[in-house]
Order: structure tokens, then C-alpha cells, then sequence
């Protein structure tokens, strides 16, 4: 009998600890990861003066653009960021929206931010995400009067800190 209680014991003290590890490691995968943090092994260099080219030219003929904000539908880091972004559109800092395999008319999912910001979307959208090899999402640029990238960032904070004049 003792044996039994021995044994008993000892396998509910691993159940406990089995229960304790397995919960620390679900919360640890609710926390969703920071927008600012860039995933392992992708960096934004190599954007860094390219062109934007023509392909931002539809959705905002004749305005300036500062910054181009790539996201995609089903990214909630991109959900996270769309506020800030609709906000900037709406105070007129020159943004636009660049999402990737999407359609306008039939997406939403980013709410405010297709009501206040330029958008681009459909093949223009994906042509110029693959001839930047934009990966990860989102991705934020800043750029010149020639509509080339001065600076990107995966977190928007972190392009704004951006001095302005050294964009220009």
C-alpha cells in the first residue's frame, strides 16, 4: 500500500508540474509579439533606395507621399498599426496604404484605415511588394520628392523618429 501511495504521489507532482509548464508556455504564446520587434533573420536595409516607382502614382496622383505603410489582411501587427496610420493620413502627413493580396472594395478588415488613407491594393499592390521583396508585414518606408526609400523600419514609431530634413 505504501507503494501505491509513493507512486500515486509522484505522478500527481509531475502532473502538477506538467500542468504549470504547459500553462506558462500558452500565455506566453497569447502575448502577441510587439509591432517594434523585428522577426529573427529579416531586416529593412535593402529597401533603403529603391524606388517606389509609379505604382503609388494612381491612388495619389499629384500629392505628395511621405510614407508608404505595407500591410497585409490577415497580419495583427498590421491591425495593431492601422490607427496610427489612418490618424497620420488624417492630419495630412502624406501616407499611403500599400495591402498586400487584397481587394479593396471586398477587404475591411483594417476598418478606419481605408476610409481616411490612400490605398493600393490588387496587382499594383503585389507587383510593387515583390519587386521590393517586402516579406514581412508590417513595413514601413519614408521617402523623397523622387519617391525613393530613405529609411524603413518594421515598427511605424521608429520611422517617424526619422529626422524629416533627412529624408528631403
Amino acid at each position: 500500500m505504501s507503494l501505491f501511495l509513493a507512486a500515486f504521489t509522484v505522478v500527481t507532482a509531475l502532473s502538477l508540474l506538467n500542468l504549470a509548464a504547459t500553462g506558462a508556455v500558452l500565455r506566453q504564446l497569447r502575448i502577441p509579439a510587439s509591432p517594434a520587434t523585428p522577426p529573427a533573420g529579416f531586416s529593412t536595409a535593402h529597401l533603403v533606395g529603391r524606388s517606389v516607382g509609379s505604382e503609388l502614382a494612381t491612388p495619389v496622383a499629384g500629392e505628395r507621399v511621405d510614407i508608404a505603410a505595407f500591410f497585409s489582411p490577415g497580419c495583427p501587427a498590421c491591425h495593431a498599426q492601422a490607427p496610427r496610420v489612418a490618424e497620420l493620413a488624417r492630419s495630412g502627413s502624406g501616407v499611403v496604404a500599400v495591402i498586400a493580396h487584397a481587394d479593396h472594395a471586398a477587404d475591411d478588415s483594417l476598418g478606419d484605415l481605408l476610409a481616411t488613407t490612400p490605398v493600393v491594393t490588387g496587382a499594383p499592390a503585389d507587383a510593387l511588394i515583390n519587386r521590393l521583396d517586402v516579406s514581412v508585414f508590417p513595413t514601413f518606408v519614408r521617402l523623397n520628392p523622387d519617391r525613393e526609400i530613405v529609411a524603413a523600419s518594421f515598427a511605424l514609431d521608429d520611422l517617424l523618429a526619422w529626422p524629416v530634413n533627412a529624408a528631403r
